[in-house]
């Protein structure tokens, strides 16, 4: 039970920052695509 708490604790502190990164380069690759065409 409490590595569980463990792993998700770690899962949220270093997946968290890797999704915003993620969404963040999606967004800019759509940019460049709309602005290459």
């Amino acid at each position: 039970m409490t590595s569980r708490l463990v792993l998700n604790s770690l899962a949220e502190k270093y997946f968290t920052p890797y999704a915003q990164i993620i969404s963040s380069f999606k967004f800019y690759l759509r940019i460049f695509i709309v602005y290459h065409y």
